[in-house]
């Protein structure tokens, strides 16, 4: 992991034993706040702001904030991702988020992609029937539905 941020000290605080007196040391967190937070203009970017605000549980981002400065990372991307689908009804694909890491950079991206039939509130397609053995989306769904009971009973009855 990569620390969020560095503090360059001219020397370290130290106790009169010659440890690191780490309670001597700057917070951190001061620092970081110290950022220049530019506000959202558009509605895009209130949006996608807004997305981001609940799903990092953060008071404020602005529009030149990088996703992953601010503690973001892949899984939560993909919380993002669900949000700005639903929100947005086009299908937007990860990648197009890792590309774009700024509130920004990610409106100006999604005012100027062009959006198709393909895109604009389509699901992604199934797979052909062929690749998934012949079974429907459903019917794989169903057994993989009675494999986990099957599972669970067969937990229960180790218990008993």
């Amino acid at each position: 992991m990569v620390p969020a941020v560095f503090v360059e000290l001219p020397e370290l605080p130290v106790t009169a034993a010659g440890k690191i007196d780490r309670r001597a040391l700057p917070d951190p967190e001061a620092r970081a706040g110290a950022r220049k937070v530019v506000a959202p203009q558009t509605a895009l970017e209130r949006e996608i702001a807004g997305i981001w605000r609940e799903v990092l549980q953060i008071p404020e981002v602005g529009v030149n904030d990088n996703f992953f400065d601010l503690g973001g990372h892949s899984l939560l991307l993909m919380i993002v991702l669900n949000k700005l689908q639903e929100s947005r009804a086009e299908t937007l694909d990860i990648v197009e988020l890792f590309e774009h890491p700024t509130v920004s950079l990610l409106a100006q991206h999604l005012r100027t992609r062009p959006v198709g039939p393909a895109q604009a509130g389509a699901r992604p397609a199934e797979k052909p029937a062929a690749a998934t053995g012949g079974a429907s989306a459903e019917e794989i769904k169903r057994q993989r539905l009675a494999a986990r009971e099957q599972r669970r009973q067969a937990r229960r009855g180790s218990r008993e």
